[in-house]
This record gives structure tokens, sequence and C-alpha cells, in this order.
């Protein structure tokens, strides 16, 4: 039995858009250690990124850093702003 209306069009192929729009980030290295370059904490008070920064301790790899509830997108601000450098 037939159905009337239009035949199905083969699949037109996908445009591959890859999300190369923005560049991607490199890992963070998970064994670099940790240096704390600022004396007091730059982060607004009573904020969870304040919280989050008190997590860090001079020496402690990214690993560490990240086990203890920092996130990659902080370390990558905190080393892009000079408040922790990161050493291999």
């Amino acid at each position: 039995m037939a159905v009337k209306g239009k035949a199905a069009k083969p699949a037109a192929p996908k445009e591959d858009k890859g999300g190369d729009d923005k560049p991607r980030k490199p890992r963070l290295d998970a064994e670099a250690t940790i240096k704390i370059l600022v004396e007091e904490n730059p982060k607004r008070e009573g904020s969870k990124t304040f919280e989050r920064f008190k997590l860090y301790r001079n020496g402690m790899t990214v690993k560490q850093a990240l086990e203890k509830g920092v996130t990659s997108a902080d370390i990558r601000y905190d080393v892009e702003h000079e408040y922790i450098k990161l050493t291999a």
C-alpha cells in the first residue's frame, strides 16, 4: 500500500560544525605545582570563588587542588590574573 505525499529525500550531508569557532584551551598539567602569588585572597568575600581560592596551598599539585574542589576554570583564571603560578 502506497502512502500519498512527498517521497522521502535522502539525507543531506551534515555540515561539520566541529566547534572550531573557539580555540580549545590546553589541558592543565595535573602534576604542575601551584605557587600563590598574592598575600590576600583577591576574590569577593562570601563568594564561592573566595571559598575555593582558600583551598590553594603552596606546593600542592593541580590534581590535588581539583580534588579539593577548585575548578579548572578557577585555576586558568587565577593564572591569567597572576594570583597563582604553575610550575612543572
